[in-house]
C-alpha cells in the first residue's frame, strides 16, 4: 500500500482495546503516510498463571462435609480432593499482564517496530532517489541532444512546427527541473 495519507489498522486483544487511541497517536507521530497494520497477540505463559485457594471457604466446606459424613454414617470419610471442585475454593488466573504492564511492553515493542520501519523506508527512499536521479540524468542528456538537433536546423519530416517542438522541449525542461527539486528535498514526496 502506498497511500497518500496514513491509515492505521489495529487488532488488539479484547481486554486491551483501550490502548488503540494511544497506539494510533504514536504511529501517526512517526509515520506520515501509507498503511500500517498492527496485530497484537498475547502468548499466555503458564509460569505467570496463579492458583489461589480460599482456605477459609475450604475449611467451611470441610466442616460441613465432616458433619454430613457423620450424619449419614457413610462407610468412608470424604476425600479432601473434593474441596477443589467446590465453587469458590480454587481460583486460577491466566496470568494475563495488567493494563500497565501491557502498555509498557507494547510501547517498547512499538518503538522497536517503528525504528525498523523508519530504517527500511529510509533505505528504500535512498534507492528510489538514486534510481530516479539516474533516469533523470539520461532524460536530460537526451533532451540536450534534441535541443542540439533543433538548433542545427528546422524540424523535418512532420507537420509540427519548430515553435511547437520548442514549446514541448521547454515544458519537458521545466518538468525535469521540478523533478530534480523534489528529489533534492529531504521529505516524502507523495505519489
Amino acid at each position: 500500500y502506498n497511500n497518500r495519507f496514513l491509515e492505521v489498522k489495529t487488532r488488539l486483544p479484547p481486554d486491551y482495546v483501550f490502548v488503540e487511541k494511544d497506539l494510533v497517536k504514536t504511529i501517526s507521530g512517526r509515520v506520515g503516510r501509507g498503511r500500517v497494520n498492527v496485530l497484537v497477540a498475547l502468548q499466555q505463559s503458564p509460569a505467570r498463571a496463579e492458583v489461589k485457594i480460599d482456605e477459609f471457604l475450604a475449611a467451611k466446606y470441610w466442616q460441613s462435609l465432616q458433619r454430613l459424613w457423620k450424619k449419614v454414617k457413610a462407610p468412608s470419610p470424604p476425600d479432601p480432593a473434593i474441596l477443589l471442585t467446590l465453587p469458590g475454593v480454587m481460583q486460577v488466573s491466566s496470568g494475563q499482564p495488567s493494563a500497565r504492564e501491557f502498555k509498557e511492553v507494547l510501547g517498547e515493542a512499538l518503538e522497536v517496530a517503528l525504528g525498523a520501519l523508519e530504517k527500511m523506508r529510509e533505505k528504500e527512499g535512498n534507492k528510489l532517489r538514486s534510481y530516479l536521479r539516474k533516469h533523470a540524468k539520461v532524460m536530460l542528456s537526451e533532451l540536450a541532444e534534441v535541443k542540439r538537433l533543433l538548433a542545427a536546423g528546422p524540424a523535418r519530416g512532420g507537420d509540427a512546427s519548430a515553435s511547437t517542438v520548442q514549446e514541448e522541449i521547454n515544458r519537458l525542461d521545466s518538468h525535469l527541473d521540478q523533478f530534480q527539486e523534489i528529489l533534492d528535498k529531504d521529505e516524502p514526496a507523495g505519489k
